[in-house]
Formats: C-alpha cells, sequence, structure tokens
C-alpha cells in the first residue's frame, strides 16, 4: 500500500482507498509496471521518429557553393583594362581626387545641350554623369527640362533653386547643369541614343525654349553608353 496526497485537499491517501477520508475525492490511479512500459515505449518511438528526420534534413541540404568574388585591380592593371574601351575618348584627369573624366570625341555642352560623360575611378569603378547646358544672348533662367524622342517623352527631370549653374560674359550668358546619372536616367538615355529625332525643351518661370539635338550628340550619347556598360563588366 502507498500513500497519495489528495488532490483536491492535500490529505494523504492510501492508493487502495476508493475515496480521500476528509473530502470524499477520488485518489489518483497508481501506474503499473506495464503503463511504465508503455510510457518508455511511446517516447523511444517519437526520439527515433525526431532523430531520422533531423538526419534527413541535414543530407538533402544542399552544400553551400562559395562564389569567388574579382581580385581588386591595381591602378596599373585598371588603366591597361579600360584602355581599349576609352581609346577614342578625350581624358582629362583629377590627379588630387585620383579620378579620370572621359569624354566622347566632338563633345561641347553648351551645343549640344544635352551631353554625357565617365568619371572613373582608379579602381575602374565607372560613373556616368549628364550634363544639360544653354549658351545665348538672354536668359532662360531654366529650372526643367524635357526630352521628346522621336514621338514620345523620354526624359524629364525638375531642379529646385540654386542647382542650375549661371554665369554671363562677353560672350553671352550660360546655364548649365552637370548631375551623376540614376538609374532611372540612364534607362531615359537609352531610349535617346535610340531615336531618330530627338528634342530637348528648358523650361523657365516665364520662358522656355526647344532645340533639337544634333545627330553628333545623339550619337555620343550612345557611345558613353557602351562604354559606360563595357566598364561596369571589368
Amino acid at each position: 500500500m502507498a500513500l497519495v496526497k489528495c488532490k483536491e485537499c492535500g490529505t494523504e491517501v492510501s492508493t487502495e482507498a476508493k475515496a480521500c477520508p476528509k473530502c470524499g475525492a477520488k485518489p489518483p490511479k497508481k501506474v503499473g509496471l506495464l503503463g511504465w512500459i508503455a510510457v518508455l515505449f511511446v517516447g523511444f518511438f517519437v526520439y527515433q521518429c525526431t532523430s531520422q528526420s533531423s538526419r534527413t534534413s541535414v543530407a538533402e541540404k544542399p552544400a553551400e557553393v562559395a562564389v569567388p568574388s574579382k581580385p581588386k585591380m591595381t591602378p596599373e592593371e585598371t588603366a591597361k583594362a579600360i584602355a581599349p574601351i576609352l581609346k577614342n575618348f578625350k581624358l582629362s584627369r583629377d590627379k588630387m581626387e585620383k579620378i579620370s573624366f572621359y569624354t566622347a570625341p566632338n563633345t561641347n555642352i553648351f551645343d549640344d545641350h544635352l551631353s554625357t560623360y565617365l568619371a572613373v575611378t582608379e579602381t575602374g569603378r565607372a560613373i556616368l554623369r549628364v550634363q544639360v547646358a544653354f549658351h545665348g544672348d538672354t536668359w532662360i533662367f531654366w529650372d526643367k527640362f524635357k526630352v521628346m524622342a522621336d514621338d514620345s517623352i523620354a526624359y524629364e527631370r525638375d531642379f529646385s533653386y540654386g542647382k542650375v549653374s549661371r554665369d554671363n560674359n562677353t560672350a553671352g550668358v550660360f546655364e548649365n547643369i552637370d548631375i551623376p546619372a540614376s538609374e532611372l536616367d540612364i534607362a531615359s538615355l537609352r531610349t535617346i541614343a535610340n531615336s531618330k529625332k530627338s528634342t530637348i525643351r528648358l523650361s523657365g518661370k516665364d520662358k522656355r525654349e526647344d532645340f533639337e539635338l544634333s545627330a553628333k550628340a545623339i550619337k555620343n550619347i550612345k557611345q558613353t553608353l557602351e562604354a559606360y556598360d563595357k566598364l561596369k563588366d571589368l
């Protein structure tokens, strides 16, 4: 005979008693040997299933393959790699910042109105830049532009006050902006580069002017984009 505590009042009650002598609650049933064997068997079965599942998951997981990164090029290696890509471009260099600037042949930002060039670091990283420019006798005071490529608007940008540079001398007035190209800019430039005819409109508060892009200007944009794509693959 064994004694257990009543689950209702806490009084010690014999496992053979039919009810607690104090509160009348039935005592918990005593687990026999066969009951403990059944519990152990079920526990072992669950453990085996869990263990087998873990081993299967590990075995089926594909091994991760390390992708080797491109080795970093030295400035000399970079110069050698980009030379054939930019051999026809005009080069100017900022020795202090260690950046080289490449412009397509015969580019004139004020005659072309819309032009592009490349800024290339010593590590070979290429940055595409866009220039929009106007030269005339009187100010436009433009702060936005749009480009129609063939029959649809392909490119539009607005600028806050002071972003467009302005200057004047005996030759006239000059208004221009020089910005790094975003992915949206690049997509727009590709449309212009593949167009048969493109016109740029420079708009200010009280005045606007339209200029047709020359075939040379469109060709230079296309040539610069092609060089930019090749430099990205280095």
